[in-house]
């Protein structure tokens, strides 16, 4: 075991040892630039820190979960050969051989061959490896103990040096630091890439179940027009031509007039129900704030609610976009037309961090939103707050008890 002490030489070799902690931050600095990936970095950073100590093999080994070392692919000047000699070693914070002294109690391994009193371990450990001389220093960051970084057979006469083993130790420590950090950024890409797939398949299911929603919304629509509506208003004609043709009291002409005020209602809350269900005019550009609109004015002639509508789309977003935003804005509109009590609505929609932001804002009674499973209409205002979530976005309600509601959401747009 050698450790170099610096800290008590003279003035020049302080110096001297200054100088070549700046040549292990040069050294770690080019690694660094030299490629984005990890093994870009170690490959570099290997070759760079051989040419700085004088050695023909330089190896980090890797200290796993398993408490094993093992030497890293892809280090400099390591064949296939030497590779078959690099054999996993135990390694504990409690141990005494070379391998644990050198990673938990921070000792340079220092041996050549032919070193005079040199122990029978040391001889072991270079006959293993099959090299001349070799040393070793702890890579670690901070606390966190990475494994060892070893350098074997000099490449100088005299081998390797007390100052060779001090800048190997710098560059264990150094190198500890950006290794961690390239970790992290070849993690992060990896997270970025695994949210970019998630990412698409979300879209991905968000048009297929517009697709599927769209076309069942075609069907239920062509159905409530070619067959409801028209045995209802065939039904109004019939009762028509009835209370014409017929000698009727008064009390029955009532009845009939009664009858058909009841037709004609239910035949307008169909037509509602089918501009609501499928709007012809969201397929049109410019369509989303335009059935907005009508439907403010619906809302409007039925309950006497005052609507403002502020839509700022310089784009025109995807049609499954436009189905979520329109489905978001109907819902919120028909709470507020049946439980509300309110007298003014404001529909906004426009475009924030690359998606549409949208906020439905009534005076009404308002409600405490933790009690809204008690609520009537709950299933409804359970919708607003997960629909925007499927098309990879959120949603949430504010309100308070007499100072009206708002509902906010936000959809991010497809890259």
């Amino acid at each position: 075991m050698d450790r170099p002490e610096f800290d008590m030489l003279p003035s020049n070799q302080a110096e001297r040892s200054e100088q070549l902690a700046v040549d292990v931050l040069r050294v770690i600095s080019a690694s660094l630039g030299a490629g984005a990936s990890l093994e870009s970095f170690y490959r570099s950073l290997t070759a760079n820190v051989a040419d700085l100590v004088g050695a023909s093999k330089v190896v980090f080994w890797q200290l796993g979960s398993d408490r094993m070392l093992r030497a890293i692919p892809g280090a400099y000047g390591v064949d296939d050969d030497f590779v078959t000699r690099l054999y996993p070693a135990p390694c504990y914070p409690e141990g005494t051989d070379i391998t644990s002294q050198v990673v938990y109690r921070d000792l340079i391994f220092r041996a050549a061959l032919g070193d005079p009193g040199q122990s029978p371990r040391d001889r072991r450990v270079l006959d293993v490896l099959q090299v001349s001389n070799a040393i070793s220093a702890p890579w670690r960051a901070g606390d966190a103990r990475l494994g060892v970084v070893a350098a074997y057979d000099s490449i100088n006469r005299d081998g390797f040096t007390s100052e060779d083993a001090w800048m190997l130790e710098i560059t264990g420590l150094a190198a500890g630091l950006v290794w961690q950090l390239k970790q992290a950024e070849s993690q992060l890409s990896e997270t970025v890439v695994r949210l970019e797939q998630v990412d698409s398949a979300r879209q991905l299911l968000l048009r297929n179940l517009s697709t599927a929603v769209d076309r069942a919304s075609k069907r239920f629509a062509a159905e409530l027009h070619d067959d409801g509506l028209q045995k209802l208003t065939a039904a109004e004609i019939r009762l028509a031509g009835l209370a014409a043709s017929m000698a009727a009291d008064d009390r029955t002409k009532i009845g009939i007039d009664e009858i058909s005020a009841l037709l004609e209602q239910v035949e307008e809350a169909l037509r509602n129900l089918l501009e609501n269900v499928r709007p012809p005019s969201l397929e049109t550009p410019g369509g989303l704030e335009t059935t907005i609109r009508q439907r403010l004015a619906a809302l409007g002639a039925h309950s006497g609610i005052t609507g403002e509508c502020a839509v700022e789309l310089p784009e025109e977003p995807p049609y499954e976009i436009k189905s979520v935003l329109h489905r978001q804005i109907s819902e919120a509109l028909t709470n507020i037309e049946r439980h509300a009590q309110a007298t003014r609505v404001r529909v906004e929609l426009k475009v924030e961090n690359d998606g549409i932001y949208g906020a439905v804002t009534d005076n009404g009674t308002g409600f405490i939103v933790s009690e809204r499973d008690r609520l009537p209409g709950h299933l409804g205002l359970l919708a607003l707050g997960e629909r925007p979530l499927l098309a990879g976005g959120w949603g949430k309600i504010r309100s308070e008890p007499g100072a009206g509601t708002i509902v906010e959401f936000w959809v991010p747009l497809p890259k």
